[in-house]
């Protein structure tokens, strides 16, 4: 693992984040989409950590991997559920607020970036437990019940969500024969739903 250490917080990269975004260049064609995907990336994850510095809770670690970014905030269990929904919602929020702003600019060259900002958005909305939408579910239902019956309703909609995400990205990949990628994030998404 790589460290880049800063006084306050630390940038831990795996090995499996290096090897997919060497794959990602070497499929890629041309560099636009890479600097795109990760641009929208960061965004994401500086959100995050604004928000969360703005909370007075600020991250100790941001792990990359294959499967993403991982925040560990030790002072996360001080923010009121208001706070923490602030701090998860920055990052999806962020990405759809770029992408509706350079999709208003009309500039062609800034189309793959205005893309690539409304995917990630999205994604991190699904209700699934790993992404931010799944963290928001148990938020908000936690807010409006108690943390257990928020486990339960945030994992029957993650199992739901994730199961029918799988299921489109196997009708995809059998009948256009593309989407492979798709299909693997989708495994991975119904893996840890269960």
């Amino acid at each position: 693992m790589l460290h880049l250490r800063k006084p306050s917080a630390a940038l831990t990269v795996s090995p499996s984040a290096l090897v997919l975004l060497a794959a990602f260049l070497l499929l890629s064609r041309g560099l636009t989409l890479p600097a795109a995907l990760l641009s929208a990336a960061l965004c994401h994850e500086l959100a995050h950590v604004l928000t969360l510095h703005a909370l007075h809770t600020p991250p100790r670690r941001l792990t990359l991997s294959a499967t993403g970014a991982e925040l560990y905030v030790p002072d996360l269990h001080r923010l009121s559920y208001g706070g923490e929904l602030l701090a998860v919602a920055a990052g999806p929020g962020c990405n759809l607020l770029l992408w509706a702003l350079l999709s208003l600019t009309g500039w062609p060259p800034l189309a793959p970036f205005a893309g690539a900002h409304l995917i990630l958005g999205a994604l991190n909305l699904l209700p699934v437990r790993p992404m931010d939408g799944g963290r928001l579910l148990w938020l908000l239902t936690a807010l409006c019940t108690e943390p257990y019956t928020a486990d339960r309703v945030a994992a029957a909609v993650g199992l739901a969500a994730s199961s029918a995400l799988l299921a489109l990205c196997l009708w995809l990949v059998l009948t256009t024969g593309s989407g492979l990628f798709l299909l693997l994030g989708a495994l991975w998404l119904a893996y840890r739903s269960l």
